[in-house]
Order: structure tokens, then sequence, then C-alpha cells
């Protein structure tokens, strides 16, 4: 919401900073973390894996979230305020709603961004933590296991049935 609400050249700024992971190449982006986690001592950590990811996942956010935003009409908002509302009923009961799908698509993104990304995964975690896209890599550079072909299978079975689900979702609202 702060980036929405900055003007001119600090807006083009700010935005430009936290969409840079997008730009730059992945190789890029790991090695970069990799020296500065390394720097903080926490390669082959959790929290450096879930810094990481945090950091990559990021710019989807905010490209979704700041379209919503703008998107959004400002004037429920002032409507609340001029009833008496405060900022956090405000927030709670008028933004929050108009901005709740923004912020289920956004996780999703996030979520589809963080999972897809092996190199990061593969700098910062370390020899002893896998995650699933490490362990798939592995078991597909050692040898050709079942497991992963039965994973991958898995995954678009449940984005079948997710796509099925939102279009069933939809398909009822528009019949109401």
């Amino acid at each position: 919401m702060g980036i929405t609400r900055l003007r001119g050249s600090a807006r083009q700024a700010a935005y430009g900073m936290f969409i840079s992971p997008l730009i730059l190449p992945a190789i890029i982006n790991a090695l970069a973390m990799y020296f500065f986690m390394a720097k903080l001592k926490l390669i082959g950590t959790i929290t450096g894996l879930i810094l990481a990811h945090t950091v990559l996942a990021v710019p989807f956010v905010i490209i979704v979230m700041t379209t919503t935003i703008q998107g959004m009409d400002q004037g429920l908002v002032w409507a609340g305020y001029s009833l008496g509302a405060g900022r956090l009923r405000t927030f709670i009961h008028i933004t929050l709603p108009l901005i709740r799908p923004g912020l289920f698509i956004a996780g999703i993104f996030a979520f589809i961004a963080s999972f897809d990304e092996l190199i990061a995964a593969l700098f910062i975690s370390g020899a002893r933590s896998t995650t699933l896209p490490k362990q798939m890599w592995d078991g597909i550079r050692d040898q050709m296991s079942p497991i992963v072909a039965a994973v991958a299978a898995l995954l678009i079975i449940l984005a079948m049935v997710f796509l099925g689900a939102v279009a069933t979702i939809r398909h009822r609202k528009h019949k109401a």
C-alpha cells in the first residue's frame, strides 16, 4: 500500500527495487544471496532458505498487490472514514475484503515462485537440508527415479483439480 501512495520517482525507485529479483538472472540472484547469507552465517539453515525464497517471491506479491490496490475504489475507504470508522476498522471491514482476491492470487504466485526455485535452494540450503525441487533435481541427476515422475504427475493433477474448483466456483457465482 505504501508503494501505491508514493508519487513520481520515489514510486518508481521503490517499485524497481522490489521487483529487481525478477529482472536479474537466477544464477546472479543465487550468487548474491549466497555471499550475503555466508556473511550472516545462514548457509545451510532454514532461516537462510526462508529469507532467500522470500526475496525471490516478493516481486510477484508486489506486482499483484500494487495492481489490486490501484484498482480498488478509494471512495469506499473515504466513506468509511467519513462515517466515523478508524484506520484499523476501515482496513479490516473495507480495505481487506476489497484486496482479498489479490492477496489470494499473490500468495499462489509466491508459492509457485518459491516452489520452482531450484538454483537458490542449491546455493543456500547446503548439503544437509533438502527441498522438494532439490530432491527432484538430485533424483533426475543421480538416477531416473519413478518418484520424480510420481511427484510431477501429482502436481499436474493437483493443478487441474485446483483449476476445476476455481471454474466451478466462478460458474456458481455467475448463476446466482
